[in-house]
């Protein structure tokens, strides 16, 4: 064999111990780089006793329900409730009053033509009741038997309808909601969307001075009748004042669907709240009982470990180990001075970065630990500084005797 083929086979065996070093320390490297979420988390349910000591073997966030629902919970409630005012009530009920009135006026003019063409100066009193009837229904209103008997027997009178209607826009720029218990238990502004043809306006409510009841309207109808009636003596006052009480509406009312929709859409926009755990935090200890939120830090750690697919995560790690060493070595071999690219010299190398990979590996592992001795609980990464970087570096400087 010539000395040209055992130079070129030496070279070939140099290139793949070299290669074969490569590998094997990036091999080890992915290992003690590797962080997996350590022994299975039990399912431990609430109120249930650990059975030992839970720590977080890395980082993680989880939902913190109950700040969550509480956050969205304010966020629902700090949307004022929606009421919706109709004005057209007041209108309508004119409309009806005045309808109804003339209604039963024409009627009660034909059946008097008709008793006097029969020869009867007077309307039978069964007659009369119908007409009643009738008007009832017209209005859609109610009236004590003896009121009703005075206006039929009146001919509907024209000044019961004007008095009627007067007093009705005493109270027309209020809102009238059906019963106090509607509204907010507690004094808080409202949202009130005032509803005009195909149009709408929202207008907010501070003050709840502006909306009475159907007891409050009808009390003040007949407080304005007795005063009206003194100032004007009109002797339809107190007949116009009953009608005017039977036929108050509520025109304000709470708008439940509406309420419902933009507090649950305040709520969606509240975003989760997510708590942080740094790596060896104490989830629980041996004897604890689990609460709500202990039970969900487990569950997250039961998710990481069920999502974390360590095969892949190794793989990862070695390839970027793989890069990261054959990039050094080949820098180093091509632009520092006195190098050695001895195998010798790559093996006391690999041998001295394993060593500290496995150092730095192990303070962190047992950080979490140290720093929780006496029941005092200190910063896991505090620990980490005991590892000797600069001495390793300056260890591998003068073991491989390189100048730039």
């Amino acid at each position: 064999m010539s000395a040209e083929e055992t130079d070129e086979k030496g070279l070939l065996k140099s290139q793949a111990i070299k290669g074969l070093l490569l590998v094997s320390l990036s091999l080890v490297s992915g290992l003690l780089l590797l962080n997996l979420p350590g022994s299975p988390v039990e399912d431990l349910q609430i109120g249930e006793v650990s059975p030992r000591d839970f720590r977080a073997p890395t980082a993680f966030e989880f939902e913190d329900v109950d700040t969550t629902v509480s956050l969205r919970e304010a966020a629902a409630q700090s949307q004022a409730p929606v009421y919706a005012y109709d004005p057209q009530v007041a209108p309508e009920a004119y409309e009806r009053i005045q309808s109804a009135f003339q209604t039963a006026r024409a009627h009660y003019a034909a059946a008097l033509v008709d008793a006097r063409g029969n020869g009867s100066r007077e309307l039978g009193g069964e007659t009369v009741r119908a007409i009643g009837r009738e008007f009832l229904a017209t209005t859609g209103i109610e009236l004590a038997p003896e009121a009703l008997t005075a206006i039929s027997q009146g001919g509907f009178p024209k000044g019961v309808e004007e008095s009627a209607i007067r007093l009705l826009q005493q109270i027309g720029s209020h809102y009238i909601i059906a019963d106090r218990s509607l509204l907010p238990p507690t004094a808080r502004p409202v949202a009130v969307i005032q509803f005009g043809g195909d149009s709408a306006e929202e207008l907010v409510l501070e003050s709840y001075e502006s909306i009475w009841t159907m007891e409050r309207a009808r009390q003040e109808i007949r407080d304005a009748a007795a005063e009206l009636g003194e100032l004007t003596d009109d002797p339809w006052m107190a007949a116009g004042a009953v009608v005017a009480r039977s036929t108050v509406r509520p025109n304000f009312s709470h708008d439940i669907s509406l309420t419902r929709f933009r507090r649950q859409e305040a709520s969606r926009q509240v975003t989760p709240a997510i708590l942080s755990v740094a790596r060896g935090t104490s989830i629980l200890r041996e004897g604890d009982v689990v609460s709500a939120q202990q039970s969900r830090m487990l569950d997250a750690l039961r998710n990481i470990q069920q999502d974390q697919d360590a095969s892949r995560l190794f793989g990862g790690l070695f390839l970027m180990c793989l890069v990261f060493y054959g990039a050094i070595t080949r820098f180093a071999s091509r632009f520092i001075r006195k190098f050695s690219y001895q195998n010798r010299e790559l093996v006391s190398l690999a041998v001295l970065m394993t060593l500290a990979l496995a150092l730095t590996r192990f303070t962190v592992d047992i950080s979490a630990t140290a720093t929780s001795r006496g029941g005092i609980e200190l910063s896991p990464e505090l620990a980490w500084y005991l590892v000797p970087i600069a001495g390793l570096t300056l260890l591998v400087r003068i073991l491989m005797n390189s100048e730039t």
